[in-house]
């Protein structure tokens, strides 16, 4: 049975977008038991995004540095990091603090007593209690190691407040005691854990115990971002486990044996992830050369419609939430969808159709159904046209505190637009001149500014007449103003949509809003979607940005209310 990772689960995370949404929904995942294994969170691209009141300083954030290794991601303000007020961590660790003082305080004095501890599953459940003490409770409790024993060396070696060495000590316990707890205890957590050097030292660990059965378990982890270690990527830790069990020439071929592996063709999720490592290694020729030259086994859906998808489209997906994106294509109620694209992709000319990716293909529809001498253009040409189109507004919003660069301006995104993304520009741009589509999304943000309990958004599309249409989605739940949260419809409907858009409405003054925050960057990051923000300049005046995954942001200016 698969277990999933934290590219796609998230505690507490409100958006439901990926098993049922960007996971492909329907009875194919039923083939897999792997969804009913899986963390209770995962496989539902849920995501959170620290919130900071207005002009909060990066003190002010709830989470820690690593609170984007949890993958959160959402749409809207408050998941970019607006208007929400915080509860700063020093209130809520003085509350801790006052709240287990006496508990600890008790623990601790019994444990310092002469003598066996009085109670050492307290002890250790207790993080705060010093090393020695957890030792000596571990000690204690070794003679007759019991269930609740067990489960707490589990929770040692997993959970966060615990020193390197208690990790160690509970790891070398449960590895003499329990192996298969422990080893479920990894697989099942491995790709989610936040301390990095504890991780690091796990990761060290199965490679000197050779520990094979936990390959899956450096597999998934590996396909994991981590900001941090990601620009170095041949040292990542469980990279370097993989080729210490299998050496470097071994690393590629046990990728292909893990994917194609009978045992756990039902494990899609560490299949896929098996291919978006291959991708990360090169090994797209040799990925396609399977595809063409090998008939999926009896059952094997996802090789099935990988195999469908790449070669009737001549894209090959490089990571998990494009392959989601593929088999929504291939999917029996889409034939007359993916009958469309094939031809108009066939129009395309070969530099620009092999440059497409996923999310794409619709653009290029797009393109070539409505607007066809664009469609001869290559990336220069029609960045040219844009250039010369676009009249940027230069509202934005404030990156005061983050790290990174960001811009909205063309002259700064010229290097990292693709031949898709230039298309886009134009077409929305074409598409704005459309009294109909602009009083349409007027009439949405209107109903945004005098509705506090949620943001507003939906889907951009080709209509049957081939006119793009704006199709407004409920939320999936409300409850906030700087919140939009997409609903699984949403995220169907938008497989073969132009771009996801919200608005930023929450009143008519709204332009230091303008524009993607971090939670959107991270939401396109997560789903690879196009995404479109309408932010209120005045009441007749509409701010339009567009955006996608590596913070790729363009301000494409101004529309008026006709």
């Amino acid at each position: 049975m698969d277990r999933d990772d934290p590219r796609d689960a998230l505690p507490e995370q409100p958006f439901d977008a990926a098993a049922k949404g960007h996971g492909l929904a329907r009875a194919g995942d039923a083939r897999s038991e792997e969804a009913q294994h899986d963390l209770a969170p995962l496989r539902t691209h849920h995501f959170h995004i620290t919130a900071i009141i207005p002009d909060a300083r990066a003190n002010q954030i709830q989470h820690g540095p690593h609170a984007l290794i949890e993958r959160s991601v959402g749409l809207g303000l408050g998941l970019a990091g607006h208007r929400q007020s915080v509860v700063r961590p020093r209130f809520r660790t003085l509350a801790r603090m006052r709240t287990a003082a006496p508990t600890v305080l008790a623990l601790l004095l019994g444990a310092c007593a002469s003598g066996p501890i009085s109670d050492p599953q307290g002890v250790l459940a207790t993080p705060d209690a010093l090393p020695a003490q957890h030792i000596r409770a571990m000690e204690q409790l070794d003679a007759e190691p019991t269930p609740e024993y067990i489960r707490q060396l589990k929770s040692i070696v997993i959970s966060t407040g615990y020193v390197q060495q208690i990790r160690e000590e509970a790891f070398d316990r449960l590895y003499r005691i329990d192996k298969p707890a422990l080893e479920e205890s990894i697989e099942v957590n491995l790709a989610r854990m936040t301390a990095l050097e504890w991780r690091r030292t796990l990761c060290q660990r199965i490679a000197e115990l050779r520990w094979t059965e936990l390959a899956p378990a450096l597999i998934r982890a590996w396909a994991m971002p981590i900001p941090g270690w990601d620009d170095k990527p041949m040292e990542r830790p469980e990279r370097l486990a993989l080729v210490a069990l299998y050496g470097e020439e071994g690393l590629v071929p046990e990728l292909f044996r893990t994917m194609n592996d009978p045992a756990v063709r039902q494990q899609e999720n560490l299949r896929m992830r098996c291919w978006e490592l291959l991708v990360a290694q090169g090994q797209q020729e040799r990925l396609l050369t399977e595809l063409r030259e090998t008939e999926p086994a009896k059952g094997d859906a996802l090789m099935r419609e990988l195999r469908t998808g790449v070669l009737d489209l001549g894209i090959m997906p490089r990571n998990k939430e494009e392959i989601l994106w593929m088999r929504a294509f291939v999917q029996p109620g889409r034939a007359a969808f993916l009958e469309r694209a094939k031809t108009a992709l066939a129009k395309l000319p070969d530099a620009a159709r092999r440059s497409l990716e996923v999310r794409e293909v619709p653009v290029a529809m797009a393109v070539v159904e409505g607007w066809p001498e664009l469609a001869l253009r290559t990336k220069q040409e029609l960045f040219e046209q844009v250039r010369a189109t676009i009249k940027p507004s230069r509202h934005s919003p404030n990156f005061d505190g983050y790290d990174g660069k960001y811009s909205e301006t063309l002259y700064d995104q010229r290097d990292r637009l693709t031949w898709g993304d230039c298309a886009l520009i134009l077409v929305l741009h074409r598409a704005f001149e459309s009294p109909q589509l602009r009083t349409h999304l007027f009439e949405i943000g209107d109903r945004d500014v005098n509705d506090r309990g949620t943001e507003y958004g939906g889907i951009l599309r080709l209509d049957d007449q081939g006119r793009i249409e704006a199709v407004e989605f409920t939320p999936r739940v409300r409850g906030s103003d700087v919140r939009f949260e997409a609903s699984k419809e949403m995220f169907e409907a938008g497989y073969t949509g132009l771009s996801h858009f919200h608005f930023h409405a929450q009143s008519y003054d709204n332009g230091r809003y303008a524009g993607p925050h971090i939670g959107d960057f991270t939401y396109a990051d997560a789903t690879g979607v196009n995404g479109i923000v309408f932010c209120f300049i005045d009441s007749a005046t509409l701010n339009v940005d567009v955006y996608r995954r590596g913070r790729v942001v363009i301000d494409m200016g101004t529309i008026r209310r006709p």
